[in-house]
């Protein structure tokens, strides 16, 4: 979202949950929009604040090459099949830096390898 003065502001949260305090704070269920469901709530998995870095990865593709990295099935609105396989394409013919796609990489892997707070 954009102010008037061109401000950029990040929304949506009404989907999101609310982890308590503490570094062992967990959730399991499925909560926001598809499209950006982590590789652990696709599979009933327990995920833990690591599941925003999976999050602001699709949103970092969005941003850079103006795609979703994960595809739906044909006909329907379930990304779940292709995020279970870790299945997406960057675009090849893009003017994004290999340092961009290298960070994207980093971050659209299951949570036990995915980039950590401490």
């Amino acid at each position: 979202m954009l102010d008037d003065q061109l401000n950029i502001f990040l929304g949506d949260f009404g989907l999101a949950v609310k982890l308590p305090p503490g570094p062992n704070s967990s959730h399991r269920g499925r909560a926001g929009t598809p499209c950006y469901y982590p590789y652990e709530m696709v599979n009933n998995m327990e995920y833990d604040y690591r599941a925003d870095v999976w999050c602001l990865g699709v949103l970092l593709v969005e941003m850079l090459f103006g795609v979703l990295p994960f595809k739906c099935a044909t006909g329907s609105k379930d990304y779940s099949s292709s995020i279970n396989r870790l299945a997406y394409n960057l675009p090849t013919k893009s003017p994004v830096s290999n340092q961009a796609k290298d960070l994207i990489k980093l971050m659209l892997v299951p949570q036990d390898k995915r980039l950590t707070l401490d």
